[in-house]
């Protein structure tokens, strides 16, 4: 008996290792567009991508540090004393300085730190860009209540919101966070524009315990395994086919958004407009298009939404900035925007789009 046992453990064993050399080679061929194991232990207990903050929900531990990868990259993420990817700053400064707000897009998800949209107009135009950008289902909601109660603490003369149509509105809406964010400590507006309160779901942010036995045993295999990451690939797929309705063409929130997800990033931006100005900032909206945005433009030409931002520039107060005809008519190796294994941009997208936008920001 003891012998079958042990036979049965090694064929189990042999089974699970040729397993994940074959999700190996999958991924690393781009087949299975999922991550991949760090082989760090220090990931296991990192804090870099929290639910911590009580008034935003997720951002990064002050000076933690993680190493992300997926089978065409593999990076050192680090946040500097406020907890923000970016390069050590100081809260008071002379220099011109615009603060980012965004996604992921704007954290550089899966990019090197020089390589990223802010980073390379730094570089280019002489001016500061202060990056408070975080992954994470960061939707608009998130951004105006980080800068009402933090980043608007730092001097600067400009402000830049990343709207990131392909999950933005999906990230404010209530019904969709119960639903696929169920365990995750966010902010969501009740009621009808202009009349919204905001309400947190959970209702209350719980201080996560140091790591259990259970935990440490979820790290081991989420940074050393394959295995992990393809259970997270179908979840993922899962998520993503009850996001949106069955539809012919491809998901795009440049053409398939709802009123209500306008009115909510309305009275977003009204806020952030409002808490700007008070200090005589000016503020501009950039638009980034994913892989599926620039198909659907190409099909059927100018996109509503682009159309709805540019009323709502001239009502609002800000300036639209749309890269998604620039980006469609720069190239039509579109796909070469993106990584390779991933949907967000690559070094080239990033820097398409900071060619661009360059001189508008050039001091």
């Amino acid at each position: 008996m003891k012998k079958q046992i042990i036979s049965l453990l090694i064929v189990i064993l042999f089974s699970f290792v040729l397993f994940e050399i074959g999700l190996a080679l999958l991924s690393n061929v781009s087949i299975l567009k999922m991550g991949a194991p760090s082989y760090s232990i220090s990931n296991i207990t990192s804090r870099f991508w929290i639910d911590t903050n009580k008034d935003y929900g997720p951002w990064h531990e002050p000076g933690s540090k993680y190493i992300h990868a997926k089978s065409c990259f593999k990076w050192e993420y680090t946040a500097n004393k406020f907890g923000a990817r970016d390069k050590e700053r100081v809260i008071e400064s002379s220099s011109n300085r615009t603060v980012v707000l965004g996604d992921s897009f704007i954290e550089g998800f899966g990019v090197s730190t020089p390589n990223r949209l802010t980073d390379v107009l730094e570089e280019s135009t002489g001016r500061e860009f202060l990056n408070f950008g975080t992954s994470g289902s960061f939707g608009t909601i998130q951004e105006s209540i980080l800068y009402e109660t933090f980043a608007s603490k730092f001097s600067h003369d400009t402000v830049v919101i990343a709207l990131l149509p392909a999950n933005d509105f999906l990230d404010d809406d209530l019904h969709f966070g119960k639903n696929f964010y169920g365990d995750r400590y966010r902010p969501y507006y009740r009621g009808e524009y202009p009349n919204y309160e905001i309400i947190y779901y959970p209702p209350e942010l719980k201080e996560k315990p140091d790591k259990n036995v259970g935990q440490i045993i979820k790290g081991l295999f989420r940074e050393f395994t394959y295995s992990y990451h393809l259970a997270s690939f179908l979840k993922g797929i899962y998520y993503s086919s009850k996001k949106v309705k069955t539809r012919e063409k491809p998901y795009s929130g440049y053409f398939d958004f709802h009123e209500e997800s306008i009115n909510r990033l309305q009275f977003s931006y009204e806020k952030i407009i409002r808490k700007a100005k008070e200090s005589n900032r000016k503020v501009y909206v950039v638009s980034l298009p994913v892989y599926t945005d620039i198909l659907r433009y190409s099909e059927e030409g100018k996109a509503p939404l682009t159309q709805r931002l540019e009323d709502m520039s001239k009502q609002v107060g800000f300036q639209f900035i749309d890269l998604l005809p620039y980006m469609h008519d720069f190239s039509k190796n579109w796909q070469d925007y993106y990584l390779e294994c991933d949907d967000h941009w690559g070094d080239h997208g990033n820097k398409v789009a900071a060619d661009y936008l360059k001189s508008i920001f050039h001091n």
